[in-house]
């Protein structure tokens, strides 16, 4: 008999590709606030931003996995757009918490790096302090508590995912391997923003959908890092995505003040059996032939 999930944030770049991936394993339900530009018969969408009051509650069934992964990832620090953050962010979390309280048989929560701010130790182990120094940092921190109270007082089994900084999908365009390709591809120059010594830990959107379901597929719970396991610095991304294209990099110092961030993965690898395979060096290779 199929187990039912609702995934929070199923409209969007990670959501509707997890839910390609197990819609024939699961009955799936999908709550997110854009609207489903297709209608399946093998998914129950309901379109809805978890700040106002709903009548959700009586539409779900009995016993739910939820996977939650929605989150705003602007780190405005003023006026409306705060508000707006904090609301899609920690409201939204707990008005739902409110919905589902008594069917929930397991929550697992996609966090993020930023909570652990700048480390004082690298790598990264879930043994760190959690020291957010960013909007965005401190609101998934804030999540992280929420939830851990609310499961440990009605016995919910709990999943944190730390992620790192996620590639290969639309969400990232934003991000360094992603703004380097596009540009490269046009013969455009990227200038160089920050210090080329840090090091960051990128993962692959596939290497993340097989981890996701394999953390489905257990009954291990916790607290969890997840990436690729290893930092690589600005310049290599630059020297890579450069050479690559046939152009000439010239180093420069930058003297920005910024900070390394990298996982150390092995309590992950150890509990769910998988590694990540794709590295972003590679990734950023093959982007050139349009893969």
């Amino acid at each position: 008999m199929k187990k039912n999930i609702l995934i929070i944030g199923g409209l969007g770049s990670i959501g509707k590709k997890i839910t390609e991936k197990i819609k024939n394993e699961y009955n799936i339900y999908v709550i997110d606030k854009k609207t489903n530009p297709t209608q399946s018969k093998k998914i129950h969408f309901y379109k809805n931003n978890l700040v106002s009051k709903n009548q959700l509650k009586q539409k779900l069934p009995k016993k739910i996995i939820v996977l939650y992964l929605a989150g705003n990832l602007e780190n405005k620090s003023k006026g409306r757009e705060l508000t707006k953050s904090i609301n899609d962010n920690i409201i939204s979390l707990t008005n739902l918490l409110s919905l589902i309280q008594n069917k929930t048989e397991r929550f697992i929560f996609l966090s993020s790096i930023s909570v652990y701010g700048k480390p004082k130790k690298l790598p990264i182990t879930e043994k760190n302090e959690v020291l957010p120094i960013s909007n965005y940092g401190i609101q998934k921190a804030c999540c992280e508590i929420i939830l851990d109270s609310f499961c440990k007082y009605h016995k919910i089994p709990l999943t944190i995912i730390r992620l790192s900084q996620v590639y290969g999908i639309t969400s990232a365009k934003h991000s360094l391997p992603h703004i380097l390709v596009k540009n490269l591809q046009n013969s455009k120059r990227v200038p160089i923003k920050s210090d080329l010594k840090i090091k960051r830990d990128y993962i692959h959107i596939d290497d993340l959908l097989k981890f996701l379901n394999s953390i489905l597929k257990s009954k291990n719970n916790g607290i969890y890092n997840f990436g690729y396991g290893k930092g690589i610095s600005v310049l290599e991304l630059f020297k890579t995505a450069y050479k690559v294209h046939g152009l000439e990099f010239n180093y420069r110092s930058n003297s920005n003040p910024s900070f390394s961030q990298f996982y150390d993965i092995d309590k992950a690898l150890n509990t769910f059996g998988y590694s990540p395979s794709i590295n972003v060096k590679s990734w950023i290779k093959y982007s050139k032939k349009g893969e």
